[in-house]
C-alpha cells in the first residue's frame, strides 16, 4: 500500500483526501500546524468504522501519523518526512495541500482601479 504525506490535513480538502487515502488502506501522515484540529481528527477517525472497519487489522495507530508541521519552516518539513519514512518504511507520495497566505503587498493588479 502507498505511503503518503498530506499537508494541510486537519481541515477541508486536505482532511478529505487524507481520510479517503486511509479508508483505502494507505499509510498516511496527516501534517498540519493546527494541532488542536489534528487531535480532534485523530479522535474522530479512531471511532469511524467507515475508515477503519472493526473487522480489519488496520487502525489509526498502524496506518496514520498525526504530525504538527509548519510548511514555512524547512526543518519542520524535513522532520515530518523523516518521521514518515521511519514509521512507514518509506514515502511514495506527497500531497502539497497546505498554503502560505499573506496580505498583498505592492501595486494593484488592475491599473484601471487606481
Amino acid at each position: 500500500m502507498k505511503r503518503i504525506i498530506v499537508t494541510g490535513a486537519a481541515n477541508g480538502l486536505g482532511r478529505h483526501m487524507a481520510t479517503k487515502f486511509l479508508s483505502r488502506g494507505c499509510y498516511v501522515t496527516l501534517a498540519d500546524n493546527d494541532t488542536t484540529s489534528l487531535k480532534a481528527l485523530e479522535q474522530l477517525l479512531s471511532n469511524d468504522p467507515s475508515v477503519f472497519p472493526l473487522d480489519s487489522d488496520r487502525s489509526v495507530q498502524s496506518h496514520a501519523l498525526f504530525y504538527s508541521c509548519n510548511v514555512n519552516a524547512e526543518f519542520s518539513i524535513s522532520s515530518c518526512i523523516a518521521a514518515t519514512v521511519e514509521k512507514f518504511s518509506g514515502l511514495d507520495a506527497l500531497i502539497n495541500n497546505a498554503a502560505l497566505a499573506s496580505p498583498w503587498i505592492g501595486g494593484r493588479d488592475d491599473p484601471s482601479t487606481s
